[in-house]
């Protein structure tokens, strides 16, 4: 207990050698003016971006449910309590580690096969955790976290670069606030679900809404990558087919040119 202690006032005490760069700042006239200017951004002017702010608010729903059910679920398999700390542990290094290196795959793989990844893997997950017992769920549940830390560092990326820095906080203030309203309105179905069903029922249907997800959102943004890594043929292009999500969806050339709506 010491130790988190500890740890969080460090964290807390090295914010304070955080420097802000100079960015350009919204004008301070008219709020609303500015509340609609960035709406209309992220989900009007460009289909990329759109997919992407969606996204954010909508996909990281797929791993939260996972983390919010997985202590019962290793109650159920029989794992002792006394294990849950070092397990939480290791698998939120495994987390951090897919979200250091999220970037390189990327690079590595390529845009469409990292987000269809991120896209499917809840899916495998959430059937693995009703399919296998004790060790093999503890297994399948670093799925989930190396999946968050994968996702969530590409599709940041993604974000942070079509939008421009004078709202770039803003834009991600959003996205955190979609995603956390869509779990308040969510969750309350899940633990129904759970009482009425039992957790294997439920991880079969979470396992159908991640695929819903899935095919609904990220699908149609790999289709939209796609589109502007293969540009008509009148169209000089700019981009390859590997391209880094952040990079095609951060394309200035294209957009600046003919937002995809």
């Amino acid at each position: 207990m010491y130790a988190q202690v500890a740890s969080a006032w460090l964290a807390f005490a090295l914010t304070f050698g955080l420097v802000e760069p100079p960015r350009e700042q919204l004008a301070r006239d008219s709020h609303a003016g500015n509340l609609r200017s960035v709406l209309l951004h992220l989900v009007v002017e460009d289909r990329v971006l759109r997919l992407t702010f969606l996204a954010l608010c909508v996909w990281p729903l797929t791993t939260m449910f996972a983390v919010w059910l997985l202590q019962k679920h290793w109650q159920g398999q029989g794992i002792d309590v006394v294990w849950f700390g070092c397990l939480w542990g290791a698998l939120t290094l495994v987390s951090a580690a897919a979200g250091k290196y999220a970037l390189q795959l990327e690079d590595r793989l390529g845009a469409v096969t990292m987000l269809l990844m991120v896209g499917l893997a809840p899916v495998v997950g959430y059937l693995g955790l009703g399919t296998f017992g004790a060790v093999g769920g503890v297994l399948v549940s670093a799925v989930f976290f190396a999946c968050r830390g994968f996702g969530t560092v590409v599709l940041r990326q993604a974000l942070n670069r079509r939008v421009p820095s004078r709202f770039r906080a803003t834009a991600n203030s959003f996205a955190s606030l979609g995603f956390r309203g869509g779990f308040a309105l969510t969750a309350p179905v899940v633990g129904i679900a759970l009482d009425a069903w039992g957790m294997g029922t439920t991880f079969v249907l979470l396992a159908v809404a991640s695929l819903c997800i899935c095919l609904g959102l990220l699908v149609p943004l790999v289709l939209a990558v796609r589109g502007m890594s293969h540009p008509p043929p009148d169209q000089e292009p700019t981009h390859s087919s590997h391209q880094p999500c952040g990079e095609a969806v951060a394309s200035s050339s294209v957009a600046a040119a003919e937002p995809s709506r």
